[in-house]
């Protein structure tokens, strides 16, 4: 990782620190200065650092579904930020994934001494956090400015990789005419690009696929937003351009259209387009159609709910009813001596573990709000005490992985409780041998068992709710290891282990160095 170093002693913060404008946007030229992109994201992390006045500041690229930290300052305790962001429920991913700067209370304890936070996404593959103890947090004017640091950045960026780009396809580009080039690119790309003056009159279009997000029908040049929109659509779009032309810096803005009874979501990216003499009196937007993240995201949403809905109802209108009937049943059996009870608490006692797989089922496959460094060896030997199965635990080697250690912990305990299940046969049945490690390719690992095995035309199978080759099974307990695998990032399947059981093999697992933590 690379690091810059800030100079002096941090200050004592009684207020939200003042900001700098005409300081800050002379700084900012200093950011398209750069030639390399490690350069940009080098030079952005010192002036938001020296300018806006943060205790820390992280400048983090995507890396699968995760964000890294590839630019820290300062490197040094007690305020740092995270090496990676927290997972998919936190407030911090919630914030890159919306697109907008938010601004909040740090949701843990992993940023050192740091109260608050100001996130927000560079380039849509990466993130700017700013980390402060003052108790006033980040007011408006730091979240204005890291704004305008962030879209110098995105255009210093977007020059480097686009110049990389043309060199590339410089010497292999067909000599196609200008316009022709044009209307090949306009039926290739989905989105529309849009020339505004400061008024929000359309100067010029570059159609993509489909109809067009903003203007539903008819040639839109000429025609200004709000002879489209009459509402506070044209409101936002039109304050979207000016703010770009005013201040110099990208803005964005959503907005919907119905057409035939549908509607469609947009989401609008504005730049300023400068004149010769460099003053900007117009404006770019970029609209993409996003209706089908839009609506990916709500039945998500929904789908929560109903899973919360669940849970809510399993543990409680289930469970009491449940916890009468026990405790009738216990001062019966203090009265009367009859075997048919023993079977009357058999099926109670099936009945509350049948209660804790569906809770758990309902519940895990959320993402994984706490994770840390796990390391193998001790989670598995945890996990087997809990279980108190009758075998022997072999773990190979030493990995430490990154999960939610409690949800982590309930795969290993669902799988050795399933090995146990399904021991090898014999008279008396002997005891199960099982192997957890990592996998040959380190991207993962594997639990395995000596069992009777899963036919090659079932594996698939077994991950399903309800699926069991056990009396009295629930079925719940592989959907369950499944459903957290998920929820991790990870992807399980199973396949045959050497001793011709089942080995349980678990790939994208992001394993960690323990000393680099």
């Amino acid at each position: 990782m690379e690091h810059t170093e800030r100079t002096g002693e941090r200050r004592a913060h009684e207020k939200s620190p003042a900001v700098d404008f005409d300081a800050l946007r002379a700084r900012a030229g200093t950011i398209r200065a750069r030639e390399s992109a490690r350069g940009i994201r080098e030079r952005l992390a010192r002036v938001a650092l020296e300018e806006l006045d943060p205790d820390a500041v992280g400048v983090y690229r995507r890396e699968g579904d995760r964000y890294r930290a590839a630019v820290e300052a300062p490197p040094e305790p007690p305020t740092s930020v995270p090496p990676v962001l927290p997972g998919a429920d936190s407030p911090l991913a919630d914030a890159v994934r919306s697109g907008d700067t938010r601004c909040g209370a740090v949701p843990d304890e992993s940023a050192g001494d740091a109260t608050d936070y100001c996130v927000t996404p560079l380039n849509g593959d990466g993130a700017v956090l700013l980390l402060t103890s003052n108790r006033d947090g980040f007011g408006p004017t730091t979240r204005a400015g890291l704004s305008m640091l962030v879209g110098h950045a995105e255009a210093a960026l977007a020059g480097v990789e686009g110049g990389a780009v043309r060199r590339a396809a410089a010497e292999t580009r067909p000599d196609v005419p200008d316009d022709q080039f044009l209307e090949a690119l306009s039926h290739a790309c989905p989105d529309y690009a849009f020339v505004y003056d400061d008024d929000g009159t359309c100067l010029d279009v570059l159609p993509g696929i489909g109809s067009g997000p903003i203007h539903a029908t008819g040639d839109p040049v000429g025609r200004n937003v709000r002879d489209v929109y009459n509402d506070e659509r044209s409101d936002r779009i039109v304050a979207a351009i000016r703010a770009a032309v005013r201040t110099g810096e990208p803005q964005r803005v959503e907005y919907s259209r119905s057409d035939d009874g549908s509607v469609t979501r947009v989401e609008g990216r504005v730049a300023p387009l400068p004149r010769e003499d460099g003053d900007p009196r117009a404006a770019v937007l970029v609209a993409r159609d996003v209706t089908e993240r839009y609506e990916r995201e709500r039945d998500l949403r929904r789908q929560n709910e109903r899973l919360e809905r669940f849970a809510s109802f399993v543990s409680h209108d289930l469970r009491n009813p449940l916890a009468t009937a026990s405790g009738f049943l216990d001062l019966i059996a203090e009265d009367v001596d009859d075997d048919r009870l023993d079977r009357v608490a058999t099926a109670h006692d099936r009945m509350e573990s049948l209660i804790d797989d569906l809770l758990s089922l309902a519940r895990e496959g959320r993402g994984p709000t706490d994770t840390a460094p796990v390391e193998l060896r001790p989670a598995a030997e945890r996990a087997w005490d809990t279980v108190s199965v009758a075998g022997t635990l072999e773990v190979v080697g030493t990995t430490t992985l990154r999960a939610d250690p409690g949800r982590f912990r309930r795969v290993l305990e669902n799988l050795f409780r399933n090995a146990a299940e399904h021991a090898p046969r014999g008279d008396p049945r002997p005891d199960p041998t099982v192997r957890i490690g990592p996998l040959p390719d380190g991207d993962g690992f594997y639990v395995a068992d000596d069992g009777d095995g899963i036919p090659s035309d079932r594996r698939e199978d077994v991950f399903e709710t309800g699926y069991t080759s056990i009396p009295g099974g629930t079925g719940l307990g592989l959907a369950i290891v499944e459903r957290v695998a998920e929820a991790h990032g990870w992807d399980v399947r199973a396949v045959e282990s050497d001793g011709g059981g089942a080995r349980f093999e678990f790939s994208g697992v992001e394993v960690v160095d323990p000393d680099a933590e």
